[in-house]
């Protein structure tokens, strides 16, 4: 099994290349896709391939999601099976990549897994607003959810013995 980590970077030039070094502690291919960034240094390209780590560049910044489309096109031509991505700002630890090589070991062998870490929003590391979010969100999720629910109740399923109201959907993270 062929893991490769994917590391969308858009100015984040103070933490990109620790956070790629440490991915290659656990992973052979490590990708970096720079998206535009105006901090990089002049020999950026150079320092990560000292590293053993591979650059694609973006002309301009097309979005993270355009990151990691390019990523998945290069991966896409080599014998990747699957692939892992992490933040270029340091929140994301690459001391968890082992728990998801582990899952993947364990569950990935038909193709059909995506695995998702949430992070823990306790950590000191993490900035006030990035606390905040989260709880705003799932507010914000539960009242569209609650909405919903309520304008098209006929569309969910309905178990044995459940009353008239609409089970309240509910996401649990996994948290490392």
């Amino acid at each position: 099994m062929k893991v490769a980590c994917v590391i969308p970077l858009y100015n984040n030039a103070s933490t990109v290349l620790a956070v790629a070094g440490d991915c290659r502690r656990y992973l052979e291919q490590v990708v970096v896709v720079d998206d535009g960034s105006s901090d990089l240094p002049p020999h950026f390209d150079r320092d990560l391939q000292a590293i053993g780590g591979e650059l694609i560049r973006h002309s301009h910044n097309r979005g993270k999601g355009a990151a990691i489309k390019s990523a998945l096109a290069l991966l896409n031509r080599s014998d990747t099976d699957y692939m892992i991505t992490i933040d270029a700002d340091g929140q994301h630890l690459p001391d968890d990549l082992p728990q998801f090589l582990d899952l993947l070991a364990k569950d990935g062998q038909d193709g059909d897994l995506i695995v998702i870490g949430a992070r823990d929003f306790t950590g000191k590391n993490i900035p006030d607003a990035e606390q905040i979010r989260p709880a705003v969100l799932q507010f914000l999720g539960e009242t569209r959810n609650r909405r919903q629910l309520r304008r098209q109740p006929e569309r969910l399923p309905r178990l044995p013995g459940q009353g008239p109201q609409p089970p309240k959907a509910t996401l649990l993270p996994v948290q490392f």
